[in-house]
């Protein structure tokens, strides 16, 4: 089972779903849902990994971090240190038309965009 399959079967178990109701909650299939915490597609066995957008819908129907999630599925490093001010000026300035970010909105930007780095890292390996 991989990282991401253990943590989310635990959480499901913590919150006493089923994968029918764990289904409802998230929008995913259950068989998806059992495929991901097994972390192998069926009949092939090759390796399945969440998207973060499946990672979302979990976090939320388990009332759980999604960073968490995501730091589980590799899309973020655990040591993630804290962004400079130059770091966060670059996402400001990358983002300028939008006049009022919030702080809330910039750490969301910057999760996004690590994601986005770490995607485009994996593929070109």
């Amino acid at each position: 089972m991989s990282n991401i399959g253990t943590l989310l079967r635990q959480l499901r178990k913590d919150k006493n779903l089923s994968y029918r109701e764990a289904s409802e909650l998230s929008g995913l299939s259950h068989s998806y849902i059992r495929y991901i915490e097994i972390g192998k597609r069926p009949g092939t066995d090759t390796p399945i990994s969440p998207t973060p957008d499946t990672l979302k819908a979990l976090a939320k129907a388990y009332e759980h971090d999604y960073d968490d999630l995501l730091k589980a599925a590799g899309y973020l490093d655990d040591n993630k240190e804290e962004k400079s001010d130059n770091e966060k000026q670059k996402v400001n300035v990358a983002f300028h038309d939008f006049e009022n970010l919030t702080e809330e909105e910039i750490e969301y930007l910057e999760t996004q965009l690590e994601i986005y780095r770490r995607i485009k890292k994996r593929n070109n390996k």
